[in-house]
Order: C-alpha cells, then structure tokens, then sequence
C-alpha cells in the first residue's frame, strides 16, 4: 500500500484506497512501469522510492485504485482484514456509513454487486463469506448514499 499511497498522490488524487496484485503483465495491453519498487510512503513522487533492478520478467504486476478530489462521494479510511481459506469471515461496514437498508456491497475488482447467496450474506452493514476461497481475497466496498467504506481482504492459502 505505499507503493499506491505515492503513485495516487503524484497523481494528483486525495488517497490510496486498494492496491491489486497478481496483474497478468503478459497483456499486451498492460504496461510496466517500474519493478522492485519499495517506497515508504512519504515519498513526494514515485521516481524517489527505493529499488532494486529493473527487471521485469515475472509477468505479475500491480495496480492502484485512487480516491479522486472531488465528487460528492466521501471515501472512509481503508481497512485491511486476513482470512485464511475454508474459514467463515464477517467484515462489518461503519455506521458512518449511514442507514444499513441503502448501503450495497460491491466487489471492486469485478465491479459487481454482492447480494445474499450461496457463500455470501448480508445483514445491515456485515458481510459474510462462508467457506472462504483463494478467489474471494481483494477489495470489497461497502457504499452508502453519500460515502463509502474499503475493506481489502487477503486469503491465506493453508
């Protein structure tokens, strides 16, 4: 997340929300910038970030999701939460939020909204996932009329 914290920032956006990882840069259509990038988080600009050799030939990258300036939605902190696979998590959205009959759950990387189902179900602002899959790591946003929560989920394979 230090990595995204810089690049959202020299970017000109408010902050980080969610780093992905494991990116397939085989695609012709993703670019590299940089490899072994290891900043700390206060850098001004990416280029003054730590690294070792630019040598790009695992295939994987990363990328981030950044919180713009304005728009009329406001993003609360990010929070981070591990599960290891085959366990039964519940992650629970602030009140901040605002009244749990309008918030939604979305998975950000597919864009989709999460109803109740199968391994999945929602009661007021807490989600839980039955049965914990490798697949269900990422970042889940719990959205409100007004602002939204970023809960990033990391699956340990056990």
């Amino acid at each position: 997340m230090n990595d995204v914290k810089v690049v959202c920032r020299q970017l000109g956006f408010r902050s980080a929300l969610a780093e992905f990882i494991g990116i397939d840069t085989k695609d012709a259509n993703v670019s590299v910038v940089m490899s072994k990038v290891n900043c700390d988080g206060t850098e001004p600009d990416w280029e003054s970030c730590k690294r070792g050799d630019d040598n790009c030939v695992d295939d994987t990258g990363a990328q981030a999701m950044c919180e713009p300036k304005t728009g009329g939605v406001q993003a609360l902190e990010n929070r981070q939460h591990v599960s290891d696979e085959g366990s039964t998590e519940t992650v629970r959205c602030s009140e901040q939020v605002g009244d749990p009959a309008q918030v939604a759950w979305y998975h950000v990387r597919t864009g989709k909204r999460i109803d109740s189902g199968k391994r999945f179900e929602l009661t007021g602002l807490s989600l839980k996932i039955t049965n914990v899959q490798l697949n269900d790591a990422g970042t889940y946003e719990c959205r409100g009329v007004s602002k939204r929560r970023y809960l990033t989920i990391y699956v340990n394979d056990v």
